[in-house]
């Protein structure tokens, strides 16, 4: 039996007036979190520790691995070190915003500006990952190739 399907098995609805229909059901399911009515935990402080001491150790990579990046710039090729420096640059400015805006929802304009850098932030990095997939791709279809086109990627990539 596949227990990951959604079921109406155990469900019932109610009506309340002429508006408002409400499913009920005596089961857990893969949407019971999302459904969830209560804070699910949140407060659990071992889950606040752990969350902010490994986006702390993230930072703290990306920061090691962006500066190793811009120092080791001259001596890579310029397409590789571009895309490798904006992924690592989106990755930590995502993990930074994430850490320092994780608590800013009780102000609404605050909480969209952080959902939205962070879905921008998140989505250069897969822009720059994608730009590597096909760089590697070039490397391999077209090893004598010279020309460069990181000037052609920045702009996609950040858009």
């Amino acid at each position: 039996r596949n227990t990951l399907l959604w079921t109406d098995r155990d469900c019932s609805t109610t009506t309340e007036g002429n508006t408002i229909i409400r499913c009920v059901c005596n089961h857990m399911s893969v949407y019971s979190l999302l459904m969830s009515l209560h804070e699910a935990h949140t407060k659990d402080i071992r889950l606040i520790i752990l969350t902010k001491v490994g986006l702390s150790t993230s930072v703290v990579c990306f920061s090691i691995t962006l500066g190793v990046f811009v120092y080791l710039f001259k001596e890579m090729k310029a397409d590789v070190a571009v895309t490798h420096i904006s992924l690592c640059g989106s990755l930590l400015i995502s993990h930074l915003i994430f850490l320092l805006g994780i608590d800013a929802t009780n102000n609404k304009l605050l909480c969209k500006a952080v959902a939205a850098s962070l879905q921008y932030f998140l989505l250069t990095a897969q822009f720059s990952m994608m730009f590597e997939g096909i760089q590697l791709l070039s490397v391999i279809y077209f090893p004598f190739r010279t020309k460069s086109n990181w000037k052609f990627y920045l702009p996609i990539i950040f858009g």
